[in-house]
């Protein structure tokens, strides 16, 4: 459980520099920033990663899309940008994650048209980890890692459906 909880945004008063801990849905449900605006820093945990493709199965595409739409609107769009697995990540990055993540919803659409579910989701998970360059000794567990991603995430959206 945590230990502190805030609805959008937290304001940590450091002496001489604020810290905002920043609600930001997508990658989870209860992922955050964390913005230090005096060093024009901000850190964006997964919401955006660049050699291997994130986890999938807890995402929320949209509210992701609408985080990563905010990266490139001021003032983040002066700021350093650090993700959790890949550290400083530029303009192009947050862009190839956000082309990323719109073809989600389409492959997840493939996915309900197959019978073989898990079939479906290999194919789909090779063709989408082309989208990243993972090393060719990490390349099959970020396979299984989207794979699994998908699968959790159209199930979650298609709870009725086997």
């Amino acid at each position: 459980m945590p230990d502190i909880i805030f609805k959008e945004k937290m304001t940590v008063a450091l002496p001489g520099r604020p810290v905002h801990l920043l609600h930001r849905p997508g990658p989870t449900a209860g992922s955050i920033w964390v913005d230090i605006p005096s060093k024009s820093t901000v850190f964006v945990g997964d919401a955006v990663t660049v050699n291997e493709p994130p986890y999938l199965g807890q995402a929320d595409i949209d509210a992701w899309l609408e985080s990563l739409d905010m990266l490139r609107e001021p003032p983040y769009d002066e700021y350093k940008v650090l993700s959790s697995r890949d550290g400083l990540v530029d303009r192009d990055e947050i862009n190839d994650m956000a082309r990323f993540l719109r073809k989600v919803p389409v492959r997840l659409e493939r996915l309900e048209e197959r019978q073989d579910l898990e079939g479906a989701a290999i194919t789909i998970a090779s063709e989408l980890v082309e989208d990243f360059s993972p090393t060719i000794a990490r390349t099959p567990v970020a396979e299984e890692r989207l794979q699994a991603g998908l699968i959790e995430l159209y199930q979650r959206l298609n709870p009725d459906e086997e």
